[in-house]
């Protein structure tokens, strides 16, 4: 095999379903859930370089993306998203897994969610796998196969896509909304404090207040933003 260079082995087919993990310390390991991706990277790679992993749909759009690097200026707050572990790259053969799942979703900051943010599970069929650095990029192509225990078609899958979909898109617009309208409530509150002693601008600071405590209303119609 070549070690001179990145490499992306083909994974196998897999069945799509988790194992579960668990039990005493000294009790064996279940393998890695999801599709199994093994890749090789050269010893000529420097620790400063980043490589990527992204998982494509049918659609060609991005799914999923991993990366060998902790994402800057990360935000998680009790109740919040859970930083993205770096997948990894030490030179020589690497191994990780993808459990099926889409990306995350996007979380409010500061805003409890009694949940997970982890995205949905794809249904089963093929997609596409990336893999790539600052010089080059590689694919190959992994065939999921439905949970053989489970009685459901491919219009079943199709139409729970559809839904799961339209879920975290809703979610996504929702959360994405309040942090636009909160960086705007922001802005206008500056510029309050700024005009705060100014005698000439009663309508304009009148004004002003309306707008904030119509966007705190709002808010509070889209999510909880006080919960402990």
């Amino acid at each position: 095999p070549d070690t001179t260079s990145l490499q992306l082995y083909a994974p196998k087919t897999t069945y799509k379903f988790t194992l579960q993990g668990g039990g005493p310390a000294n009790t064996g390991h279940n393998p890695l859930p999801g599709v199994i991706i093994d890749y090789y990277v050269p010893h000529g790679f420097t620790d400063s370089s980043e490589i990527k992993l992204e998982i494509y749909d049918l659609n060609d759009k991005i799914i999923k993306t991993f990366s060998s690097k902790k994402p800057e200026n990360f935000k998680t707050w009790p109740g919040g998203p859970t930083p993205p572990k770096p997948i990894p790259a030490k030179k020589g053969l690497n191994r990780t897994s993808w459990n099926f799942a889409k990306n995350d979703l996007p979380g409010v900051e500061n805003v409890m969610v009694l949940g997970s943010y982890a995205g949905s599970k794809v249904a089963p069929g093929e997609y596409k796998i990336r893999l790539s650095s600052d010089t080059m990029s590689l694919e190959q192509k992994v065939q999921v196969l439905p949970d053989p225990r489970i009685d459901a078609s491919p219009e079943d899958y199709k139409l729970q896509q559809e839904l799961l979909d339209k879920l975290e898109n809703t979610f996504t617009d929702i959360h994405n909304s309040v942090t636009r309208l909160r960086k705007v409530k922001g802005q206008l509150n500056s510029k309050l404090e700024f005009i705060e002693k100014e005698e000439d601008y009663t309508e304009l600071k009148d004004k002003g207040n309306e707008t904030l405590d119509a966007i705190k209303k709002w808010e509070g119609q889209l999510i909880q933003p006080r919960q402990k």
